[in-house]
């Protein structure tokens, strides 16, 4: 059960039921469960039974621990996320660990985030402890299901005679990924021929740029 022990610093004495003491043989850290790791563990190994200190459980893990008459629960304060649970036979309540399972397929974030159901990247760390440094998960369906309509309508009512008569443009952004520095873009497409010029833009004060050069290209092709 132990993930790693080492010797004692100090000689250490522990009184047992029957009153006997005895000394441990080191101490180390244990793993009940992927999610409840105990450390200061001390190693007695003529000691029949594992216990463990209900009051050093919920000090050193935050946690609160919540009896029924067949049962206890293991639930952290914060979250109320269950860590661990156990069952009672004959006046005792006994922990239910996991036996250790070999894992030969290592999921991407990205991959448990869409079999999760696409959830937020704060919840996606909570149901997936081992995620807690993620910063961010650049999911193109999560960033298509925030736009409230579509950029530019299929069909008009009303529909231009010429080119450059009537210009649509539209600005996307902040993209939470760089590229090349550029964190917005713009689109300009014209109503008649549905020509569409796009330009990035690194802030949105680019964009009176972009339109004037967008209205200098109009006006030269026309001639103008």
């Amino acid at each position: 059960m132990f993930s790693s022990m080492s010797p004692l610093k100090s000689p250490h004495l522990i009184t047992l039921a029957d009153g006997s003491r005895i000394a441990p043989k080191g101490i180390g850290q244990v793993s009940l469960t992927p999610s409840l790791n105990l450390n200061s563990v001390l190693f007695i190994p003529n000691c029949p039974f594992n216990l463990i200190s209900l009051s050093k459980l919920t000090k050193s893990l935050n946690c609160s621990v919540t009896f029924n008459v067949e049962s206890f629960v293991i639930q952290e304060r914060g979250t109320g996320r269950k860590i661990g649970a156990g069952h009672e036979s004959s006046g005792l309540y006994y922990f239910e660990t996991q036996p250790p399972v070999s894992c030969v397929v290592v999921l991407s974030p990205t991959l448990l985030h869409d079999r999760l159901g696409h959830p937020s990247l704060s919840k996606l760390k909570l149901l997936v402890p081992s995620l807690k440094n993620l910063e961010e998960l650049g999911c193109e369906s999560c960033q298509l299901g925030k736009h409230v309509r579509p950029s530019f309508p299929k069909q008009t009512d009303t529909r231009c005679n010429s080119i450059f008569t009537t210009i649509h443009f539209d600005i996307w952004g902040p993209s939470h990924v760089t590229s090349f520095g550029f964190r917005y873009f713009v689109t300009f497409v014209d109503e008649f021929s549905r020509c569409t010029w796009v330009y990035l833009m690194k802030d949105r004060s680019y964009f009176c740029l972009f339109l004037c050069l967008s209205s200098m290209r109009s006006k030269t092709n026309l001639g103008e």
